[in-house]
Protein backbone atom coordinates (compact mmCIF):
# COMPACT_ATOMS: atom_id res chain seq x y z
CA UNK A 1 0.00 0.00 0.00
CA UNK A 2 1.50 3.19 -1.15
CA UNK A 3 1.60 5.85 1.62
CA UNK A 4 -0.54 9.34 1.03
CA UNK A 5 0.78 12.57 0.99
CA UNK A 6 1.39 14.75 3.63
CA UNK A 7 -1.97 17.31 3.63
CA UNK A 8 -0.53 19.99 5.71
CA UNK A 9 2.81 21.92 5.50
CA UNK A 10 5.12 20.97 7.83
CA UNK A 11 7.93 23.73 9.74
CA UNK A 12 10.59 22.99 11.14
CA UNK A 13 10.32 23.24 14.99
CA UNK A 14 13.36 23.53 17.43
CA UNK A 15 14.41 22.08 20.53
CA UNK A 16 11.34 20.69 21.52
CA UNK A 17 11.01 17.69 23.50
CA UNK A 18 8.55 14.53 22.78
CA UNK A 19 7.41 11.70 24.93
CA UNK A 20 5.99 8.78 22.60
CA UNK A 21 3.99 6.63 24.26
CA UNK A 22 2.52 3.35 22.57
CA UNK A 23 0.77 -0.27 23.73
CA UNK A 24 4.05 -2.47 23.45
CA UNK A 25 6.52 -0.27 24.73
CA UNK A 26 7.06 2.59 27.53
CA UNK A 27 7.38 5.76 26.56
CA UNK A 28 9.86 6.64 24.94
CA UNK A 29 11.93 10.31 24.16
CA UNK A 30 12.98 12.79 22.09
CA UNK A 31 13.34 15.80 20.04
CA UNK A 32 10.47 17.11 17.41
CA UNK A 33 12.65 17.99 13.97
CA UNK A 34 9.52 19.01 12.28
CA UNK A 35 5.74 19.70 12.35
CA UNK A 36 2.10 20.23 11.18
CA UNK A 37 -1.27 20.50 11.59
CA UNK A 38 -1.42 16.86 11.01
CA UNK A 39 1.67 15.18 11.99
CA UNK A 40 5.23 15.20 13.21
CA UNK A 41 8.88 14.40 12.57
CA UNK A 42 10.67 12.63 16.09
CA UNK A 43 13.97 11.75 16.57
CA UNK A 44 13.90 9.56 19.32
CA UNK A 45 16.67 10.09 21.73
CA UNK A 46 16.51 6.17 23.50
CA UNK A 47 17.00 3.06 22.09
CA UNK A 48 13.87 1.50 21.24
CA UNK A 49 11.81 0.84 18.33
CA UNK A 50 8.66 1.63 16.67
CA UNK A 51 7.16 -0.43 14.12
CA UNK A 52 5.13 1.32 11.34
CA UNK A 53 1.43 1.69 11.35
CA UNK A 54 2.33 1.58 15.33
CA UNK A 55 -0.80 3.60 17.39
CA UNK A 56 1.31 5.98 19.66
CA UNK A 57 0.47 8.36 22.30
CA UNK A 58 2.59 12.21 21.05
CA UNK A 59 2.94 14.46 24.19
CA UNK A 60 4.72 17.57 23.16
CA UNK A 61 4.26 21.33 23.45
CA UNK A 62 2.92 22.59 20.34
CA UNK A 63 4.74 25.79 18.92
CA UNK A 64 2.64 28.96 18.87
CA UNK A 65 2.52 29.29 14.61
CA UNK A 66 0.77 25.75 15.13
CA UNK A 67 -1.71 26.58 18.28
CA UNK A 68 -5.03 27.86 17.24
CA UNK A 69 -4.75 30.23 19.66
CA UNK A 70 -1.27 30.96 18.99
CA UNK A 71 0.26 30.35 22.54
CA UNK A 72 2.65 27.10 23.78
CA UNK A 73 0.97 24.26 25.37
CA UNK A 74 1.51 21.41 26.42
CA UNK A 75 -0.80 18.72 24.29
CA UNK A 76 -1.48 14.64 24.03
CA UNK A 77 -2.41 13.84 20.41
CA UNK A 78 -3.10 10.13 19.26
CA UNK A 79 -1.20 9.41 15.60
CA UNK A 80 -0.06 6.31 13.91
CA UNK A 81 3.81 5.62 12.84
CA UNK A 82 3.78 6.26 9.49
CA UNK A 83 7.29 6.51 8.04
CA UNK A 84 11.01 5.52 9.78
CA UNK A 85 14.09 7.30 8.31
CA UNK A 86 17.69 6.60 9.44
CA UNK A 87 19.95 9.53 8.96
CA UNK A 88 23.27 8.65 8.08
CA UNK A 89 24.43 11.56 9.15
CA UNK A 90 23.77 10.76 12.86
CA UNK A 91 22.56 7.54 12.76
CA UNK A 92 19.76 8.16 14.65
CA UNK A 93 16.03 7.90 13.38
CA UNK A 94 13.58 9.57 12.53
CA UNK A 95 10.04 8.27 13.23
CA UNK A 96 7.14 9.90 11.10
CA UNK A 97 3.76 10.33 12.67
CA UNK A 98 0.51 10.75 11.02
CA UNK A 99 -1.90 12.24 13.73
CA UNK A 100 -5.59 10.63 14.11
CA UNK A 101 -6.88 14.23 14.12
CA UNK A 102 -5.30 17.49 13.53
CA UNK A 103 -4.60 19.71 15.82
CA UNK A 104 -7.45 21.96 15.34
CA UNK A 105 -9.61 19.78 15.76
CA UNK A 106 -8.35 18.63 19.23
CA UNK A 107 -8.41 21.88 20.48
CA UNK A 108 -12.24 22.19 19.53
CA UNK A 109 -12.85 19.22 21.58
CA UNK A 110 -11.38 20.52 24.22
CA UNK A 111 -13.22 23.43 24.25
CA UNK A 112 -16.56 21.87 23.47
CA UNK A 113 -15.75 19.61 26.50
CA UNK A 114 -15.37 22.32 28.79
CA UNK A 115 -18.42 24.01 27.65
CA UNK A 116 -20.44 20.76 28.20
CA UNK A 117 -18.62 20.94 31.94
CA UNK A 118 -20.16 24.06 32.14
CA UNK A 119 -23.36 23.49 31.31
CA UNK A 120 -23.64 19.95 33.18
CA UNK A 121 -22.85 22.23 36.02
CA UNK A 122 -25.21 24.67 35.83
CA UNK A 123 -27.64 22.49 35.49
CA UNK A 124 -26.81 20.12 38.66
CA UNK A 125 -27.10 23.37 40.26
CA UNK A 126 -30.34 24.31 38.79
CA UNK A 127 -31.45 20.81 39.94
CA UNK A 128 -30.32 21.28 43.20
CA UNK A 129 -31.76 24.50 43.97
CA UNK A 130 -35.22 23.36 42.80
CA UNK A 131 -35.15 20.57 45.08
CA UNK A 132 -34.36 22.82 48.01
CA UNK A 133 -36.91 24.93 47.38
CA UNK A 134 -39.40 21.68 46.92
CA UNK A 135 -38.25 20.70 50.56
CA UNK A 136 -38.80 23.84 52.65
CA UNK A 137 -41.60 26.52 52.89
CA UNK A 138 -40.55 29.06 51.09
CA UNK A 139 -42.74 31.21 51.90
CA UNK A 140 -41.81 30.59 55.56
CA UNK A 141 -38.22 31.12 55.19
CA UNK A 142 -38.59 34.38 53.21
CA UNK A 143 -40.61 35.47 56.41
CA UNK A 144 -44.04 36.02 54.48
Amino acid sequence: MKPRRRRHVRYPVEESRVTLASHDTSSLNGWVTDASEGGIGVELTQKGDLKEGEVVKVTWQVPPDLDPNHDARICTVEGTVVRQITTPQTLSRIQGIRFHHTLTEVHQRARLSIRWSLAGLLLLTLAAAVYWLTKIDVMEYLGY
